[in-house]
């Protein structure tokens, strides 16, 4: 018998890997960045709350009871493709990184690598201090493997972390429907998935080129819904979390028992992305009034809660240290019609033709949600670069994205009404794969190249103010491990080793 790895038992336990996935980096922020009377507690509080939501079982999400799952062949192009569009997203350096965020993720990288906790910046002669306070989950794991092996090892250490992070999101889609069809769309569509910014683009009068390198996705100037590859090529830190909890909520969406897990996904999101976090909570919301009735799940939940509720305060505190003093986007003075226009191209050809086309052959919740929050984002503006709508997107996108697999890998294209849809969904996805097509060729095309291991992040960043933050809080300061103290001069270049005020 050809062997193979039944979905029934291997479903729930990659549900459970994921969340580990975005919990491991937690626990280290716990016991590192805190006193241990501090942080020793509220991690085995962590842990404790995780091995008693995890342990409980899963549905099983796959179609066809008895089906025994992929077989080895179909893993194996399933790593090969998760490896591949892992490195060529920029993690190791092994293909060209998108220079614009990528010297700044090295610095953090490196500088996570070469201490054990809290990191702060002192300026000389001025003597004013700031902490490091950023989202810190995609980093930490593959800091801690940079600081026992070395920093050269780091980039090493973030690209084994990235490709593991995209295997538990394929693995766990190649779980939802069985065969080749389903399994070729997923490895096909998932990398290319994107809305049509080159048309919405031409459209607009602001046309982008059809064959090149460019960044084409900025073609609505102010909003962006990123595409696949471009959310993995560029912001990674930001994509993993959304994307695992987009799988976790739509295949779990029939599950009340899944329930349980979401205290746990509260908790540790929050650390690797908010803006993410705030795109998942509107799912989380709607599955917990969707499953209300089921009184015994709703216990569960509540019981489990207290045991996240310090650690996720205290993340939560952490991450909104000085955050007034992060700037909002501003936005061009415009007509009332065109800021109208502007929106409602944006959202047509992002999303919304694709999103018609779908509810015309399935109309639940989760597709309703996915749309409400889609529709609803590009009426707010946070973040330096309107950073809100690009993250809070991400979870939404995918299971638009998932959807679309979903549906073409159950076509009947005998019948007529079905295959006319199914042309127009193709017809969507084969225009949106433009942008993809774009940020694959220049990760190929450019040239890859290597961050100097001197790399600080206050330097890179200018000592941005969503990375780093002025504490005023003496009891904060009180429950954090030694502080590692680096010194710049009032430019922010740094100073000699060995400098002290």
């Amino acid at each position: 018998m050809t062997a193979s790895y039944a979905p029934d038992r291997l479903c729930p336990w990659l549900t459970r890997a994921a969340a580990l996935y975005l919990a491991a980096p937690v626990w280290v922020f716990l016991l590192t960045w805190f006193q241990p009377q501090y942080g020793v507690p509220l991690a085995l509080m962590l842990a404790a709350g995780a091995v008693l939501t995890l342990h409980a079982p899963l549905l099983h999400t796959g179609n066809k009871p008895g089906w025994r799952g992929p077989q080895p062949l179909q893993w194996l192009l399933l790593i090969a493709v998760v490896l591949l569009w892992s490195a060529l997203g920029g993690a190791g350096h092994l293909f060209y990184a998108n220079a614009f965020d990528w010297h700044v993720r090295d610095a953090l990288l490196l500088d996570l690598s070469r201490i054990t906790g809290p990191l702060a910046v002192q300026t000389l002669p001025s003597h004013e201090s700031w902490l490091l306070r950023c989202p810190l989950g995609y980093y930490l794991v593959p800091a801690l493997f940079g600081r026992f092996v070395g920093l050269p090892m780091a980039q090493f250490g973030l690209l084994l972390w990235t490709a593991l992070g995209v295997f538990l999101v394929m693995a766990q889609l190649a779980l939802v429907r069985q065969g080749w069809k389903f399994l070729g769309l997923l490895l096909l569509l998932l990398p290319l998935y994107s809305g049509m910014d080159w048309l919405g683009g031409l459209v607009l009068f602001n046309p982008q080129p059809l064959f090149s390198t460019v960044h084409i996705q900025w073609w609505a100037y102010v909003f962006q819904y990123s595409a696949n590859s471009t959310l993995l090529f560029w912001v990674p830190n930001h994509t993993l979390p959304g994307w695992l909890f987009a799988v976790f909520i739509y295949t779990r969406w029939h599950d009340p028992r899944g329930l349980r897990m979401l205290p746990l996904w509260l908790t540790v999101l929050p650390l690797w992305s908010p803006l993410t976090t705030i795109g998942t909570l509107p799912f989380m919301l709607v599955y917990a009034l969707k499953h209300l009735r089921q009184r015994q799940d709703v216990i569960t939940t509540l019981k489990l809660a207290p045991l996240f509720i310090p650690a996720a305060a205290l993340c939560a505190y952490y991450l909104v240290l000085d955050s007034a003093s992060v700037a909002a986007m501003s936005q061009p003075a415009q007509p009332l019609l065109a800021r109208i226009i502007l929106y409602v191209a944006f959202v047509v050809f992002e999303f919304v033709i694709l999103w018609a086309l779908l509810l015309r052959q399935r109309r639940d919740g989760l597709l309703l949600t996915t749309g409400a929050i889609l529709l609803i984002l590009p009426l707010f503006h946070l973040g330096p670069n309107n950073d809100l709508v690009m993250r809070a997107s991400i979870a939404p996108l995918l299971v638009l994205c998932i959807a679309s697999i979903d549906y073409l890998a159950q076509v009947r294209w005998s019948v007529i009404r079905e295959r006319m849809a199914a042309v127009g969904v193709c017809t969507v996805l084969a225009i949106g794969s433009i942008t993809a097509l774009h940020e694959i060729a220049r990760a190929v095309l450019w040239p890859r190249w290597d961050s100097p291991l001197t790399l600080n992040t206050f330097t890179e960043t200018q000592g941005a103010a969503h990375y780093f933050a002025h504490v005023r809080a003496p009891w904060f300061v009180n429950m954090l491990a030694p502080i590692n103290l680096q010194f710049v001069d009032n430019h922010g270049r740094p100073l000699p080793a060995g400098a002290k005020p």
